[in-house]
C-alpha cells in the first residue's frame, strides 16, 4: 500500500507564542538591568565625590606639609650659620687668649730679670719695674677675663625663650594661640594653659569653647604655632577646625623654649 501525503492542515505553529514569550524575557531582563545600574550609578557618584573631597585635602595637607618642612629647613639653615659665627668666633678668642699668655710669660721673664742683681741682668733695663708690674697685672686681668669668656662658649647654651612677633598680614585681627607640639595641643589663650592630648582634639571642651569663641567674632582667627616635632598633631587639629568652618593660620616655632606671647598680645 501506498504511503499518503501528510496534510498541512492540522499543522500547529508556535512561533507567535514564542516571541511573544521572548519579548516578555527580554523586557523583564532590560527593567532589572537598568535598575541594577541606577543603584550602581548612586554608590559610584557618592563614593566617587568623597574620593574627590578627600583627595583635595590630602594634597592640601602635604602642600602646607612640605611648606613647613622648607621653613623648618630654612631656619635650621640660619641656625647652623649662627653656630659656625660663633665656633670662628670661638677660635679668635683661643687664638687671643695664647697671645696674651705669651705676653704674660714674656712679662715674667722681663720681671725675673730685673729681680736679679745688676751683675747677673742678661739684659740692661729698659723699662722701671712700675711700668713693669702694671703692664703684668694688665694682662693678667685681660687673661682672666678671657678665659671667663671662653669657658662660658664653652658650656653648652641653655634653651632661649622664643618670643612670637607679629608680622603684617595679622593686623587687624584678634588672635588666638593653640601651640602643637608632639604631646599633643596647648591652649595659649589665657595664663592657665590647658593640654589636650591629641586622641582627645575633636571632644576636649576647653578647645570646643575656643573654637566658638573664634567663630562666634569676625576679627578673631585661631593661629596654630608648630613645633618641629608636632607637624601631625597640627594637621590633626585643623582638620578639626576647618570642619567646623574656624578660621585658622599657622607660625612655625624653632627650638623647644618657653612660648612668649607678649609682643602678640600688646599688638
Amino acid at each position: 500500500m501506498g504511503r499518503r501525503p501528510d496534510s498541512g492542515d492540522n499543522d500547529v505553529s508556535l512561533f507567535p507564542f514564542l516571541s511573544i514569550l521572548a519579548c516578555i524575557i527580554g523586557v523583564l531582563t532590560l527593567m532589572i538591568s537598568t535598575l541594577a545600574l541606577l543603584q550602581m550609578d548612586s554608590d559610584v557618584v557618592v563614593r566617587a565625590e568623597e574620593y574627590e573631597s578627600v583627595a583635595a585635602d590630602l594634597a592640601q595637607q602635604q602642600a602646607s606639609l612640605a611648606e613647613l618642612e622648607k621653613q623648618f629647613a630654612d631656619e635650621q639653615q640660619q641656625l647652623d650659620s649662627q653656630a659656625s659665627a660663633q665656633q670662628k668666633e670661638l677660635f679668635e678668642k683661643q687664638g687671643k687668649i695664647q697671645q696674651l699668655k705669651n705676653q704674660f710669660l714674656l712679662a715674667q721673664k722681663k720681671r725675673a730679670e730685673l729681680d736679679k742683681p745688676a751683675e747677673q741682668r742678661e739684659v740692661p733695663q729698659q723699662q722701671p719695674l712700675s711700668e713693669l708690674e702694671k703692664e703684668l697685672g694688665g694682662l693678667k686681668e685681660q687673661v682672666a677675663q678671657l678665659t671667663v669668656e671662653l669657658e662660658e662658649k664653652k658650656r653648652p647654651s641653655e634653651e632661649a625663650e622664643v618670643t612670637v612677633v607679629p608680622g603684617g598680614s595679622g593686623r587687624g585681627i584678634k588672635p588666638y594661640f593653640v601651640e602643637c607640639t608632639k604631646n599633643g595641643i596647648v591652649l595659649q589663650n589665657s595664663d592657665d594653659l590647658v593640654q589636650v592630648r591629641p586622641a582627645n582634639i575633636e571632644k576636649s571642651e576647653p578647645f570646643l569653647k575656643l573654637l566658638d569663641s573664634v567663630a562666634g567674632d569676625e576679627k578673631a582667627k585661631l593661629i596654630f604655632l608648630i613645633r618641629q616635632d608636632g607637624v601631625h598633631v597640627w594637621g590633626r587639629a585643623k582638620r578639626f577646625a576647618d570642619s567646623l568652618e574656624v578660621a585658622n593660620g599657622k607660625l612655625p616655632v624653632i627650638g623647644q623654649g618657653k612660648l612668649n606671647l607678649e609682643r602678640v598680645r600688646k599688638k
